[in-house]
């Protein structure tokens, strides 16, 4: 064996042998959830809604974009996940929940309904589902001309901002 392929085996046995820099990323940076997981843009730019993943629920958060300042921020209970988020324009956003289930990792299921937030957090509405019409309990009376069928949005119709397309 000649000098220079010694020098080189014993380079890399030296080089393999030194530990690595740094403890080695633990489990759970590789199995843990995402915090943020949903991000929209609006029509105007103005702003980012952002769904954020806690231990015990998800909330929506809208960041403006110039000062990174977080303009409102909900949630809709414990047990309740974001699926979806859409602009319906540049003041209202309409989101579809699901229901978590306890005990499972990440169980849940959608709920058919399609909830109205405003951009500013306030003004929340039931749009659609089963819930939606549901009596009063002081009256008796149902809330409204408010279908109690699932609905999922299938089109936010761009050109119109005061109407979108659902399917039931």
């Amino acid at each position: 064996m000649s000098l220079r392929a010694l020098a080189l085996c014993l380079s890399i046995c030296a080089l393999l042998s030194v530990p690595a820099l740094g403890a080695p990323p633990a489990v759970t940076d590789f199995t843990r959830f995402d915090e943020y997981e949903t991000v929209q843009l609006s029509p105007d730019g103005r702003r980012v809604a952002i769904t954020r993943r806690m231990e015990d629920l998800e909330s929506l958060n809208v960041i403006d974009v110039d000062s990174l300042d977080v303009n409102a921020s909900t949630h809709f209970g414990s047990r309740v996940r974001i699926d979806q988020v859409f602009w319906a324009n540049d003041e209202r956003l309409l989101v579809q929940p699901s229901q978590r289930f306890p005990g499972l990792t990440d169980g849940h299921v959608p709920t058919g309904e399609i909830v109205a937030v405003d951009a500013d957090g306030g003004g929340a509405k039931l749009l659609f589902g089963y819930r939606a019409g549901a009596r009063s309990r002081f009256s008796g009376r149902r809330r409204g001309n408010v279908p109690e069928l699932p609905g999922y949005v299938i089109d936010l119709l761009p050109a119109d901002e005061d109407h979108v397309v659902v399917q039931s």
